[in-house]
């Protein structure tokens, strides 16, 4: 289980690239998602974004007594949530239309946010596709240095992969 969590070992430097690169697509495709008013796009991000790991990697170092590896994995998880966050607000900057809770049910919550939410997950927008294809496919083609790709199957059969 700790070879799962914690970031340590001679893999560690795979690890952390892999973990900074799948965080930055995932942080594009929630962007996009959010962008393009698509909830289909902001669950694919969570499915991708690797921040699980880290949250685990607490969790366990918290009850092993593990004060480095619990010192680390909360780093991880504050820096990944401040790199998401800030990739989002890029995303905002350089947004043409103006995101409003009026007009995008994805910042907007309300007694029809259900509906919404369904309409959004059949229809597919062009512009949400355009602006996930490339992280989309890296994602499904970023090797794994542990083999355990379980987490990428859905990003897998949504991309016909």
């Amino acid at each position: 289980m700790r070879k799962s969590v914690f970031f340590d070992g001679v893999d560690a430097p795979a690890r952390y690239s892999r973990f900074w690169m799948l965080l930055v697509l995932s942080s594009i495709i929630a962007s996009a998602g959010v962008v393009a008013d698509s909830t289909a796009a902001v669950i694919g991000a969570m499915i991708v974004a690797p921040l699980l790991g880290p949250i685990q990697g607490t969790m366990l170092a918290t009850v092993l007594g593990d004060r480095r590896n619990l010192t680390s994995s909360l780093l991880l998880v504050v820096a990944g949530a401040a790199t998401a966050v800030a990739i989002g607000f890029v995303v905002g900057l350089i947004t043409i239309t103006d995101i409003v809770a009026a007009t995008n049910s994805q910042v907007s919550k309300g007694p029809s946010r259900c509906r919404r939410l369904m309409s959004s997950m059949r229809r597919s927008s062009s512009e949400v596709s355009t602006l996930n294809s490339w992280p989309s496919c890296s994602c499904r083609s970023t090797p794994s240095s542990s083999g355990n790709d379980r987490h990428l199957r859905g990003v897998n059969a949504r991309a016909g992969g």
